[in-house]
């Protein structure tokens, strides 16, 4: 029997609510906000009572990696780089954080459940503030884009 594609690929969500857990303890823009907007803590209960995970072990790895990145971009910005895509981009906040450049066009790439779920939350952060979607697209499916 055949999966459909959306179901055959549940489990990775559950990773991104994980990540978006442990980044609200860091200094991440929206790292907070979106942890929030999720229920992260709810889904991080659920888990430790399974006694599947230790969130707080992997804090300092997600925090780490995702500033590693941001510098590598950093870098490439020098040399007059304007469009950015991330690949299976998750809830990671940077397309938002990114896009505030004017510079810069941000391009995110995920399965169809997260960038819609994505969509909204960016949508509800937006909200309170300044626009900060001008620069960022949100994509299902990247090779139409290209």
């Amino acid at each position: 029997m055949v999966q459909s594609q959306a179901s055959s690929f549940d489990a990775i969500s559950p990773t991104a609510l994980m990540v978006a857990y442990t980044r609200q303890f860091t200094d991440i823009p929206y790292g907070k906000e979106l942890a929030q907007l999720v229920n992260a803590e709810s889904f991080i209960e659920q888990l430790q009572q399974k006694k599947l995970t230790q969130p707080a072990e992997v804090s300092v790895l997600v925090e780490a990696r995702y500033k590693a990145v941001n510098q590598v971009i950093s870098q490439h910005l020098q040399f007059e780089t304007t469009q950015i895509i991330e690949l299976a981009s998750g809830l990671l906040p940077r397309g938002m954080a990114m896009s505030q450049n004017q510079n810069i066009t941000f391009v995110e790439s995920d399965l169809p459940a997260m960038i819609s779920q994505k969509q909204q939350l960016v949508k509800r952060l937006e909200n309170g503030r300044i626009c900060i979607l001008k620069q960022l697209m949100l994509l299902t499916n990247l090779v139409s884009f290209l």
